[in-house]
């Protein structure tokens, strides 16, 4: 039987993880009488809604419309498309319908740091806010890393607060006013839910309405903030910047290559605590955004050279006979895969890669011109891997595996001294995992059963 939903007006809640779990919280704390919502019979936090929020109205097993289109505010968690039927039936009926960080962008009182982009979101994010509390700025960081942004509200932050944000959470965003917003590249991802390129970036774009600043690469156009933006355009380039309030990457009169930022040189890449040429990028992001918050480079330098890549992204996993291993199990997607290959392969074809999982209907095509340059073999797993094997057919040597034991083994077999055998996926896991973190982990417990020591 259905629960009663209480007496109006009443705010709905779709969705029981911990993103629904937190404006749960928020609305809460404002006093609404609330109804949650979520489609499967056991969401992960219903346990939790139900002991710290028992006056919450919970139905589980689906979404009752007759209630949710009661409401006043329906708040919807970023794993539900912002098309649902139901989402579209109340905007017709001018209900308010908002997810997550709209809510958070109503009730922010502070400056607001905003980062998405296909891949390196949460690399940005983190050394971003790691940069801005080293030079003494009073900052929350969290959003789709970490702790999610409404909870970060009553800390209160006197200085702001450093936002990764997803397209999913984007999709619903409209009154968010970023001091700086980032977009660090758009490459296929997510096409199961948007259906094409164009759709995905008008998501990602959402993220530079109203914003101060925003910081994009200058080699992606999908990157670029629309003709008609007000605010200042910061363009991070690969390689030497074309204008001078660009930042981007230069060879030196010593011979060895160089951050620069709005022209002068800030940071030898040599000093980089990351890998891979892709991380150089993310490392001027970072710079370029924390300009935008009053902190100088030099400022920033000391939290740069501390720093320390996430797990799961192109972390050492290992070295056996000459060979290292690269755990990038977080390269969910063409781009990530195709970054990290850029950004430690070499022209004599020294990378072995794993990759494969669920595609989510990504082109691997775009694979065949980074892998023809930098990868000797291939070793595919998971549900995709035919797909993959029909993209990259003549390109180099495929083998197969079932599980990532033997896909471990059969990369060291086809890899020489110097190699690098490189978890890069290219895929979602959760055909043959339970996550990113649970394959990357169990890469990394593959190569030390077959004696890897440290890299």
């Amino acid at each position: 039987m259905t629960p009663a939903a209480p007496k109006a007006p009443f705010s709905v809640v779709l969705g029981l993880g911990v993103t629904g779990l937190s404006c749960l919280r928020h609305l809460h704390a404002q006093g609404r009488r609330l109804v949650a919502m979520d489609s499967r019979d056991a969401p992960p936090e219903v346990d939790t809604v139900r002991e710290e929020l028992p006056d919450v109205v919970v139905i589980t097993g689906g979404f009752d419309a007759a209630i949710a289109l009661e409401a006043s505010l329906i708040a919807v968690s970023p794993g539900i498309p912002a098309d649902d039927p139901l989402l579209k039936s109340a905007r017709s009926r001018g209900l308010d319908v908002a997810g997550d960080i709209e809510l958070f962008a109503r009730a922010a009182k502070a400056p607001i740091a905003a980062v998405t982009g296909t891949n390196g979101k949460s690399t940005v994010t983190s050394l971003l806010g790691a940069i801005l509390l080293g030079a003494d700025r009073e900052v929350a960081v969290g959003g789709n890393l970490g702790t999610p942004a409404l909870d970060l509200l009553p800390s209160r932050p006197a200085d702001g607060f450093v936002l990764e944000l997803s397209s999913f959470q984007l999709d619903l965003v409209d009154s968010m006013q970023a001091q700086c917003a980032a977009i660090l590249n758009v490459s296929d991802d997510h096409l199961d839910r948007y259906g094409f390129m164009e759709a995905y970036a008008r998501s990602k774009h959402r993220i530079f309405h109203g914003a101060k600043v925003a910081v994009f690469s200058g080699d992606d156009a999908w990157t670029a903030p629309p003709d008609d933006f007000s605010g200042l355009r910061v363009p991070v380039y690969s390689g030497p910047a074309p204008t001078a309030d660009g930042w981007g990457i230069e060879s030196g009169a010593d011979d060895r290559r160089w951050l620069m930022g709005r022209g002068r040189p800030l940071l030898p890449v040599s000093d980089l605590p990351v890998a891979g040429r892709h991380n150089e990028l993310n490392v001027l992001f970072a710079l370029a955004m924390a300009a935008a918050f009053g902190v100088e480079p030099e400022d920033a330098f000391p939290a740069v050279r501390a720093f320390r890549p996430l797990p799961h992204r192109c972390t050492p996993a290992g070295c056996i006979g000459g060979v290292r291993f690269i755990n990038d199990s977080k390269a969910t997607n063409v781009g990530a895969c195709r970054a990290a290959i850029d950004g430690l392969g070499e022209p004599r074809r020294n990378l072995v890669v794993i990759a494969g999982g669920l595609g989510k209907g990504a082109d691997f095509q775009q694979l065949r011109e980074p892998f023809s340059r930098c990868v000797k073999a291939a070793v595919l797993i998971g549900s995709d891997a035919p797909l993959l094997a029909a993209a990259l057919d003549g390109i180099c040597a495929i083998e197969h595996a079932d599980t990532m034991d033997a896909a471990v083994a059969r990369a060291l077999a086809a890899a020489e001294p110097g190699d690098t055998v490189l978890l890069a996926p290219a895929c979602a896991s959760f055909d043959m995992f339970e996550s990113y973190a649970d394959r990357g982990e169990r890469f990394v417990a593959a190569v030390q059963r077959l004696g890897g020591g440290a890299a």
